[in-house]
């Protein structure tokens, strides 16, 4: 296992100030030019049918519109892995794991430590209320090094490097955070 040399930030929990709701029909217009700015396109890569995208009739994976103080400022795909065994191999995802992809669509609000503090209330509203879920574990682009770092902020441990992802540019780590550990 590969180790990070990351020193843990204390990520202070505001449970008032983010709330996460499923995006809906209404949010596409923001959803398209979040996804047109050239901060998220360079990692999520061109937009495209956005309806389809996020109001397909999923079953397995959810996009939570992130609020801050009731303003919209970001995106967070959430999924388990039991429901993807596929794409988990890629990663050695486990049944009892969850995945997310994320950004923060407003460039104003990047580089000023709010995407750990996002994060870790996504966690405590929204993983963590599933009894089922042990853990979370995910790729990023070992280029993207706001995200990973983002993630070790929060005890994100690096469990592999190097990790080639079906349609995804560039090669990968690998991040996991137990909750049983």
């Amino acid at each position: 296992m590969l180790q990070n040399k990351t020193r843990l930030v204390p990520i202070v929990y505001q449970p008032d100030r983010f709330a996460f709701t499923l995006v809906q029909a209404d949010d596409l217009p923001l959803l398209t030019r979040w996804r047109n700015a050239e901060h998220v396109k360079r990692w999520w890569g061109e937009p495209g049918d956005l309806q389809a995208e996020y109001l397909s009739l999923s079953e397995h994976a959810n996009y939570h519109l992130v609020l801050d103080g009731g303003q919209p400022i970001g995106l967070i795909e959430h999924y388990h892995w039991r429901d993807y065994p596929n794409e988990a191999r890629v990663i050695d995802g486990r049944p009892d794991e969850d995945g997310f992809d994320y950004f923060l669509g407003e460039s104003e609000v990047i580089g000023h430590g709010l995407g750990p503090v996002m994060l870790s209330a996504f966690l405590a509203q929204i993983v963590k209320s599933d009894a089922a879920v042990a853990g979370v574990r995910l790729d990023v682009a070992e280029a993207n090094r706001r995200s990973w770092r983002c993630l070790e902020k929060l005890g994100f441990r690096r469990q592999r490097a190097g990790v080639t992802v079906p349609d995804e540019p560039g090669p990968h780590y690998v991040y996991g955070l137990r909750f049983d550990a």
